[in-house]
């Protein structure tokens, strides 16, 4: 199996996957570096941390309750 599948392991995935599906401003500073470019299908390039911040909250109050 992949090490990022395996029990109990905090990995980046699983605190990619919390950090936006939680909106935790403090594990997204925690895993996006200042000068991130993310590019998703919903909105890209989205530039810098904090842009990427706005985006999950953005993300959040579209869809209430999808996390």
């Amino acid at each position: 199996r992949a090490i990022f599948l395996r029990a109990g392991r905090d990995t980046l995935a699983r605190r990619f996957v919390r950090a936006l599906g939680t909106n935790d401003d403090a594990l997204l500073d925690a895993i996006y570096d200042p000068d991130v470019v993310l590019y998703t299908p919903l909105a890209w390039p989205v530039r810098g941390r904090d842009d990427v911040k706005a985006f999950v909250a953005q993300f959040h109050a579209a869809n209430p309750g999808c996390a």
